[in-house]
């Protein structure tokens, strides 16, 4: 096998590994394949032209495959594919001297079974029995279980 080929089969499974790493997610077909035309690359250079030449493939394809990462990494791939939000809300603890049992509220959005309601002026993540209740729906809070309220309808 010419030296041209080899090269051209070892500059494939480069691409292949970088479409893996970089374009399709998971690890699959594309990396294996990568993978396989890397190796079968360089056993063709040492079986074809001996061990100097394997060395100098095998010694090029691992600089190459370095400066290969370290380019990608290095480069703003990551940051244009990466999520880049953060979180910034919080659980609001229930004031239990704020909202009892029995107490009634309305709620602000379409409980199915998880949304909110305001009860006494304050909003609250709230669950109903399984029933879908609709927004503007007046309701009776059942109970309260750590931050959540069980809330049925009037």
């Amino acid at each position: 096998m010419s030296l041209y080929l080899i090269a051209i089969i070892i500059f494939a499974g480069l691409i292949l590994l970088l479409a893996e790493a970089l374009v399709i997610p998971g690890f699959g077909v594309a990396g294996i394949s990568g993978f396989a035309l890397l190796g079968a690359g360089i056993y063709f250079a040492y079986s074809d032209h001996g061990p100097v030449v394997g060395h100098y493939f095998l010694g090029g394809t691992l600089a190459v495959s370095v400066v290969t990462a370290v380019f990608v990494f290095r480069s703003k791939t990551w940051r244009k594919m990466a999520l880049n939000t953060t979180v910034d809300s919080k659980i609001e603890n229930v004031d239990h001297e704020v909202v009892h049992a029995g107490d009634e509220g309305v709620c602000i959005s379409r409980l199915n079974p998880m949304g909110k309601v305001r009860v006494n002026g304050h909003f609250f993540e709230a669950k109903s029995n399984g029933e879908f209740i609709t927004e503007g729906t007046e309701v009776i809070v059942v109970k309260v279980i750590g931050n959540t309220l069980i809330v049925k309808t009037k």
